[in-house]
């Protein structure tokens, strides 16, 4: 990844491009074609009898050459707009596979403003491909014909249409430079909007609960006067150029004009040949008038591939996620015999998990531990001490900044994203549910799981209940995060999402958190019976007293490291802890 966008034009795009070249061509001889057929007609018009086959025959040439013409257009922004929407679909496609090899601290900004780039940028690519790209192909290439034509028929018009275009083109330069500042602007404020708008509608309940929908409101109608302005601003500036490519294209054909026709007043030429020259120029001024709106698409696409190219530069920068070799993890079998809940998740084997100085600045310091295969460590500790950050750590989110962190002895940089997913199964809130079918949910991690399989995990996590009360089972919808269910719910699809995969190690992340009492039931009989090791983050003495070990975390350091009845028994940091858990069940 160096930050880089593709090129439009490699591969099918160097084909598209031919193409349109091609059609510029055909466009440009239709183009000269019917301005010959009206210098023609004009000069038969002063001949004896020349309302016969053969002037019908011309204006037959002319009607064929308009219609080929109409046909050529169409066929142009067809061809245009498969450039534009296939090189589009390209750049959010390397936008996602950049973003998916980013730590969370990196992926996780502000979803709006993620949107503009992977939306609003690359449709500003797609309109320069589809629409200006085209227009300065082929209005360069009828424009250069026509005029080559007028500078053989009659070199004053074509010296003076020169000019005028030459002028207008330099003119076009200079002022499309100076819209770039405007169009900046508007980008950075739809951004700005896009973020706050996302922000808002994601934490709707929040603004409600404390009664602040009015101060929302009222700070949403200053970010969109900003955005209308800048938005405004940014249409002025570009209609500006509009205009100016139409004034040069009208004062060309105005001076072109009183040239040919002095130039007939002289003796030099015909009325016949001025006719042709004027219906060449009319014929090819729609195609200069265009420039303008090239212009304005190629500032837009220049500003948008800027805004890219920096975004991918500073993801290219940061220690992306592990991605290193694949690995060959041992193949997962078809699954147990019914009735061996003990193997409901994983054929292979639990995973020892080491940490050695691990540190990840400013959230986790130098942290050493280790715990055995098919272990138990619940990790306890106040909110902010880094006990989530570590297990974003362990499965491969987050990169450490110094230490090593090894799965099975493997380092786990030198692990696969594809070996890693399979080994490791996470349920935390920083991984929700997504919009979609609940069985799409089920089987994320596993599309091909057997239906034995599938069924044993539902049943292990208590989602066979949930499907037997909602109509639609599995073919239930879910709003994004699943916020049509209730926290329990959700979470009972979480854990059976991570251990559908067979995972070696999973990773809770207070998964005990608001639980009704049947799912709380659901959590303890996975931790009883899930073969693998388990690191839990949790505030739940009961749980705290199912772990093997427990990890007391203080501002990101390991300061307490034993067995929930060593540390609940003496003077600990722990029993401080819990101690009003600890009173509640004395």
């Amino acid at each position: 990844m160096n930050g880089a966008l593709p090129d439009a034009f490699d591969g099918p795009g160097r084909r598209a491009l031919a193409a349109l070249v091609a059609n510029g061509l055909a466009q440009a001889a239709c183009v000269v074609a019917g301005a010959l057929a009206v210098r023609t007609v004009f000069q038969g018009l002063g001949t004896v009898g020349a309302a016969g086959p053969a002037l019908w025959a011309i204006l037959l040439v002319l009607a064929g050459s308009g219609a080929a013409l109409a046909g050529l257009r169409w066929l142009e922004r067809v061809q245009a707009e498969r450039l534009g929407q296939t090189y589009a679909a390209r750049v959010r496609l390397l936008l996602f596979d950049a973003l998916a090899r980013q730590p969370q601290r990196v992926a996780a900004r502000a979803h709006g403003a993620l949107l503009m780039r992977v939306a609003g940028d690359s449709a500003a690519l797609r309109r320069w491909l589809a629409r200006g790209v085209p227009r300065l192909i082929v209005g360069g290439l009828a424009g250069g014909l026509a005029l080559a034509v007028l500078l053989r028929w009659l070199a004053p018009v074509g010296g003076v249409a020169l000019a005028a275009y030459a002028l207008t083109a330099v003119a076009l330069a200079t002022a499309a430079r100076r819209t770039t500042p405007a169009v900046r602007a508007a980008r950075r404020r739809q951004a700005a909007l896009a973020a706050e708008l996302g922000d808002r509608l994601g934490a709707l309940a929040t603004v409600h609960l404390f009664g602040q929908a009015g101060r929302e409101r009222r700070r949403l109608d200053r970010r969109q006067r900003a955005v209308v302005q800048a938005m405004v601003a940014q249409r002025r500036a570009l209609a500006g150029l509009a205009a100016l490519s139409q004034a040069g294209a009208a004062v060309a054909a105005a001076l072109a004009l009183g040239a040919g026709a002095w130039w007939v007043q002289q003796g030099g030429a015909t009325v016949a040949d001025l006719a042709g020259a004027v219906a060449l120029l009319a014929l090819a001024g729609p195609s200069v008038a265009g420039l303008g709106r090239v212009a304005a698409d190629h500032e837009a696409a220049r500003v948008a591939r800027e805004r890219l190219g920096a975004l991918l530069t500073g993801m290219s920068s940061a220690p992306a996620i592990a991605a290193g070799p694949a690995t060959h993890a041992e193949p997962h079998g078809s699954g147990p015999a019914a009735g061996q809940e003990r193997q409901v998740t994983r054929p292979g084997g639990a995973i020892a998990v080491a940490l050695r100085a691990v540190t990840l600045r400013g959230v986790v310091d130098d942290v050493t531990a280790s715990v055995p295969p098919g272990g138990r460590v619940a990790i306890v500790g106040a909110n902010g001490a880094g006990k989530s950050s570590l297990l974003a750590l362990a499965c491969g989110l987050v990169a450490p900044d110094s230490g090593d962190l090894t799965l099975d002895g493997m380092p786990i940089a030198a692990l696969s994203p594809a070996d890693l997913r399979r080994r490791v199964g996470v349920v935390s809130p920083e991984v929700p549910l997504l919009r979609g079918t609940l069985g799409r949910n089920l089987s994320y991690a596993r599309p091909r799981a057997s239906v034995g399989r599938r069924e044993r995990v539902a049943a292990l996590c208590g989602v066979d209940e949930l499907l037997q009360q909602l109509p639609q089972g599995e073919a239930t919808r879910l709003a994004g995060g699943a916020r049509n269910l209730s926290w329990g719910q959700r979470q009972r699809i979480a854990w059976a999402r991570a251990l559908l995969s067979g995972p070696g190690l999973l990773l809770l992340d207070e998964p005990d958190a608001h639980l009704d009492a049947a799912s709380a039931g659901h959590l303890d009989r996975i931790l009883q019976r899930f073969p693998g090791t388990v690191l839990m983050v949790t505030h739940d003495l009961q749980r705290l007293r199912m772990a093997d070990e427990v990890w007391h975390l203080e501002a990101g350091r390991l300061v307490e490291r034993g067995t929930p009845a060593d540390l609940l028994a003496g003077a600990t940091r722990t029993r401080t802890l819990f101690a009003r858990q600890l009173r509640r069940v004395s």
